[in-house]
C-alpha cells in the first residue's frame, strides 16, 4: 500500500519514467471536462497532422490508397511478416477500392496476417453465381469472415458495389433535445462539463461526471434522472475534488466506474499529480454524495515493472462485479510506443492482479487515441464498449466486443458500432469518453462527453440502442 506518507517516493519513480511517459500526451488535461482519449506520441509511424480528404497515414507520411499504401507510389514490403493495419488494408484491396468495404478483427489479440495476393474469393465464383434479385437480406445475420471461402477472386464482386450493399447494424438513436447536461453558473462547472459515468439504482438514474472551471481546475459533480434526459442536480458544489499538494491527484480528477455493491457506491476515478502521472484510485460513499478517498488517495492499481508491456500507465477503462469478485480491463502502455488493454481481477477492489498473459488487446500502428468505455456482465459474457480514434474517420468511433473470461475477446463484427460521423456535430474529430449502460433486455444507453454545438463548451449527450 502507498499512502501520502510515502508519496515522494512515488514521485521519483515517476520522474525516472517522465520521459518514456506515452500517455502524457493527452489531448486534453485532466483539469479540463474530459481527460481522454489517450494518445501514443511515440510511435514513430504516426503523422504529424491528421490527414485529409481520402489520404491515410503511413510511416510518418500521408498517401492516398491507391498509391498502393506507400509514398511515391509503391507497394508495402510485408517480407518481413505482417505489415501494420494500414498498409495490409490498402495493399489487400484494388487500388480501386474503397476502404470502408473492408473490416478487420482487431481484438482477437493476435498479430494481423493478410493474404495480399487479391484471392480473397473463391476462383470459381462469378457475378453469374448471384442471383439477379439477391439483396442483403439473402445474407445471414450470422455470417462471417470464415464464410467466405479463402480462393474467392475480387471479380466476383460487381463493379458497382458500394458501402451501402452492406447491411448496417441497427442504428442508436440520439437524443433530440441533447445536450441533456451541460454547464451551469455555478463555479466548479462555469466552463463545461463533461466524462459522465451513470448507474441505475431502481428507477433513478445517477450520473457523476467531470465540471471545469474557467480556470481549466477540475471536480467531480453529481446529478440524478427518472429518464436519463432530464437531470437534476442535488447540490451546485461538487462531490468530489482533487487532493492537496503532493497527492496523486493534486492536479486533476475524473470518474472511470461506479457501482453499487451491498448499500456501498464504489469509484476507481483516474488522478493526475504535479509531474502529471496518471494514478488509478478508489473512493467510497454510503450516498453517492460524500465520498472517502480510500487511504486518503493512493494507487490501487500500479504501472509495470520496466520492460512490461504496461511499464508507463495502468488505469481504469471499466470495472464490474459478479459473485467471484471483482474483474476490470485497463489501458497500460510502455516507452515503444504499445498501447493496449490489460486484464485485472479483485477480491476487494482494492489489491489487483493482473492476468498473466495481458495485454489481452494491442492496437495497431495507425491508431490515434483510445477514449474511455464501459465494461458490463451480462450473464456469463463480459461486454466492453470503448471510444477508438483512428488515421480513417471511417474507422473511428465506438467499439464494441465481448469476452466470456476477459481473456479472449471478439469484436463486433459491425465495428464500430456507433461510427464518428453519427455524432457530429457533436464531436466530428474526436471521441473522449462513453458511459453505456444496459437499461432491460435489449435496451442500450450510451452518455457521451463532447462539444454542446450551440458554443464551444463542453456538455453531455445521450443516444440509445435500438
Amino acid at each position: 500500500m502507498i499512502g501520502r506518507t510515502t508519496v515522494n517516493t512515488v514521485r521519483q519513480i515517476s520522474i525516472n519514467a517522465l520521459s518514456l511517459l506515452i500517455v502524457a500526451a493527452l489531448l486534453h488535461g485532466i483539469s479540463g471536462c474530459d481527460p481522454w482519449p489517450w494518445t501514443n506520441p511515440l510511435d514513430p509511424d504516426r503523422c504529424s497532422s491528421p490527414c485529409s480528404g481520402e489520404l491515410i497515414c503511413y510511416e510518418g507520411e500521408c498517401v492516398k490508397p491507391s498509391d498502393g499504401g506507400a509514398p511515391d507510389g509503391g507497394s508495402a514490403d510485408l517480407s518481413d511478416g505482417p505489415a501494420p493495419l494500414s498498409d495490409s488494408l490498402v495493399d489487400a484491396m484494388p487500388p480501386d477500392a474503397k476502404t470502408d468495404l473492408v473490416s478487420v478483427d482487431l481484438f482477437s489479440g493476435d498479430t494481423l496476417e493478410m493474404d495480399t495476393s487479391s484471392d480473397l474469393i473463391p476462383a470459381d465464383t462469378s457475378v453469374d453465381s448471384i442471383p439477379d434479385d439477391a439483396t442483403v437480406d439473402s445474407v445471414p445475420d450470422d455470417a462471417t469472415v470464415d464464410s467466405v471461402p479463402t480462393d474467392a477472386t475480387v471479380d466476383s464482386v460487381p463493379d458497382d458495389a458500394t458501402v451501402d450493399s452492406v447491411p448496417p447494424s441497427t442504428p442508436w438513436s440520439f437524443e433530440p433535445t441533447n445536450p441533456i447536461l451541460k454547464k451551469t453558473g455555478t463555479t466548479f462547472e462555469q466552463a463545461g462539463v463533461g466524462s459522465p459515468v451513470v448507474i441505475k439504482d431502481g428507477s433513478v438514474y445517477k450520473m457523476w461526471y467531470v465540471g471545469s472551471t474557467t480556470n481549466d481546475v477540475g471536480a467531480i459533480g453529481y446529478a440524478t434522472s427518472t429518464d436519463g434526459i432530464l437531470w437534476t442536480r442535488p447540490s451546485a458544489s461538487p462531490v468530489l475534488t482533487v487532493g492537496s499538494n503532493g497527492d496523486i491527484d493534486e492536479k486533476g480528477i475524473s470518474p472511470t466506474t461506479v457501482i453499487l455493491d451491498e448499500g456501498t457506491y464504489k469509484m476507481w476515478y483516474l488522478g493526475e499529480d504535479v509531474f502529471g502521472g496518471f494514478n488509478a484510485a478508489y473512493a467510497t460513499s454510503p450516498d453517492g454524495i460524500v465520498w472517502t478517498k480510500y487511504g486518503n488517495g493512493v494507487i490501487v492499481l500500479f504501472h509495470g515493472a520496466p520492460g512490461d508491456w504496461d511499464e508507463t500507465a495502468a488505469v481504469f477503462q471499466g470495472v464490474t462485479k459478479d459473485v467471484s469478485g471483482y474483474s476490470a480491463t485497463y489501458l497500460g502502455g510502455n516507452s515503444v510506443g504499445t498501447l493496449g488493454f490489460g486484464w485485472a481481477t479483485s477480491t476487494d477492489g482494492i489489491s489487483w492482479v493482473k492476468a498473466p498473459n495481458n495485454p489481452v488487446h494491442l492496437f495497431p500502428s495507425n491508431l490515434v487515441s483510445v477514449g474511455r468505455g464501459t465494461l458490463f456482465k451480462v450473464g456469463s459474457t463480459y461486454h466492453h464498449y470503448y471510444p477508438i480514434n483512428r488515421a480513417l474517420p471511417s474507422q473511428t468511433g465506438v467499439y464494441s466486443a465481448t469476452s466470456t473470461d476477459g481473456i479472449v475477446w471478439v469484436e463486433d463484427a459491425g465495428n464500430p458500432v456507433v461510427p464518428l460521423v453519427d455524432f457530429s456535430p457533436w464531436e466530428p474529430t474526436v471521441l473522449k469518453s462513453i458511459s453505456v449502460l444496459q437499461d432491460g433486455p435489449t435496451t442500450l444507453k450510451m452518455w457521451f462527453g463532447g462539444k454542446d454545438p450551440l458554443s464551444t463548451n463542453s456538455a453531455i449527450g445521450l443516444a440509445t440502442h435500438p
